[in-house]
């Protein structure tokens, strides 16, 4: 019976072992699939045409680290890294020729600003270097360039490109790098509740309006810290804030950083929200340049009412103008290099706009809104101390001397 049976027995091992071998073959194979080294290249030399079909190729949740070098081209791509990718850095040749571009805007189809991304990133742990990410849509609405959810996410000599909206640091509690970076934007062009450290990036505003919206929680101590950066903005943009805030505890710092003369002297708006000013955090340290702080201040607003006027627009004389204006009940009358502006009581802005208007005059805005008034030196011993605190983390050399700035002490 054993001999009858034994030749069966042999021919089942044998066939357990050959599956075996080729199980173990094509786990060898999948296994190769995934390589240490992807390239992208729009001609077909490299593993994928695309960025987005280069993503196929990681492992989800690595122990180890993939470089996806990108070649010189313009991808015309809508990109998402996934939460389940991380230890991931994706590297051009240099910024001026790889780049990655998008044109959604939220009024496409009521997208919405959180839908229009250009590159959206939810993996953590990921480097981005020698790239450019642009939103290059008509200023038709916000349109996000780069959208980050993940954590430990850094970004060294890219150029960010947008008009408003253009970078969205998203995702609470996530901590970003951006070294060395070019970021420009019209409006709130940086934005989120991240804590986010820009050391010696070049910060570009094109045109009259706010360079940073935080919403940092109110129990995270630092949002944004530009660290060595250097301000810069377009012939046409002459009044720039450093920032306001989005959310009520917003926070942003400003370190040995060189601004230009289109900052603003006070610096940081309240959104039309005095509540915002007892919650805020806003700072600067060891600023330079035309634009630069002469020491620390906080502020308070009055209610006022604002009519600017073009000069290009105005064919009346400057003197006649301030004479109808002041007749007409205005407060005060300032000659800006572009403009003139006029200031009311709010009781008094609609029959001054409708006098101004009788004279044919043209006015670029006219609305009663929140304008910074009063002046207020700060010295407030616990503010040092964080700020102290804040500087030890950046190995900085010297300690404040009651420079940060705390609406909540003035």
């Amino acid at each position: 019976i054993l001999s009858n049976i034994y030749p069966f027995i042999t021919m089942r091992l044998k066939l357990t072992a050959l599956m075996a071998v080729l199980m173990l073959g094509c786990f060898a194979a999948r296994a190769a699939e995934y390589k240490h080294d992807i390239y992208v290249a729009q001609d077909g030399s490299g593993d994928y045409k695309s960025i987005t079909e280069a993503l196929e190729g990681i492992r989800a949740y690595m122990d180890y680290t993939v470089t996806v070098h990108i070649a010189p081209g313009t991808y015309h791509e809508k990109i998402v890294i996934p939460s389940w990718l991380k230890n991931v850095q994706f590297i051009g040749q240099n910024p001026e020729e790889t780049v990655i571009t998008n044109a959604d805007h939220a009024n496409i189809n009521k997208m919405g600003t959180f839908r229009t991304y250009t590159v959206r990133v939810d993996g953590s742990d990921i480097t981005f270097k020698n790239l450019t990410i642009e939103n290059n849509a008509p200023k038709l609405g916000q349109a996000v360039a780069l959208h980050t959810e993940g954590d430990r996410l850094h970004f060294v000599n890219c150029r960010l490109l947008g008009n408003q909206d253009t970078l969205f640091t998203g995702g609470e509690y996530t901590r970003l790098l951006f070294d060395n970076c070019y970021i420009e934007g019209t409006t709130d062009f940086i934005f989120g509740p991240a804590t986010a450290y820009f050391k010696e990036c070049t910060i570009h505003s094109k045109v009259n309006s706010y360079i940073t919206a935080a919403s940092t929680p109110k129990d995270v101590e630092v949002g944004y810290v530009f660290d060595k950066c250097k301000l810069t903005a377009a012939p046409e943009a002459t009044k720039v804030y450093l920032g306001r805030p989005w959310r009520p505890y917003a926070h942003t710092m400003f370190i040995n950083c060189e601004m230009g003369s289109h900052i603003r002297p006070e610096g940081w708006h309240n959104w039309n929200d005095p509540n915002n000013e007892s919650t805020a955090r806003y700072g600067e340290y060891g600023s330079t340049g035309e634009g630069a702080s002469q020491g620390s201040v906080s502020f308070m607003f009055d209610k006022k009412g604002q009519i600017i006027i073009g000069k290009e627009d105005c064919e009346m004389d400057p003197d006649e103008l301030m004479m109808m204006a002041l007749d007409a009940g205005a407060e005060d009358f300032a000659e800006e290099e572009d403009s003139f502006e006029v200031i009311t009581a709010p009781e008094d802005f609609s029959q001054v706009r409708e006098a101004l208007e009788k004279a044919g005059i043209e006015m670029l805005e006219a609305d009663v809104t929140m304008i910074p008034q009063t002046w207020v030196e700060l010295t407030a011993e616990e503010d040092i101390k964080r700020m102290n605190r804040l500087l030890d983390l950046l190995d900085a050399d010297d300690d404040v001397q009651a420079v940060y700035h705390n609406w909540d002490e003035g």
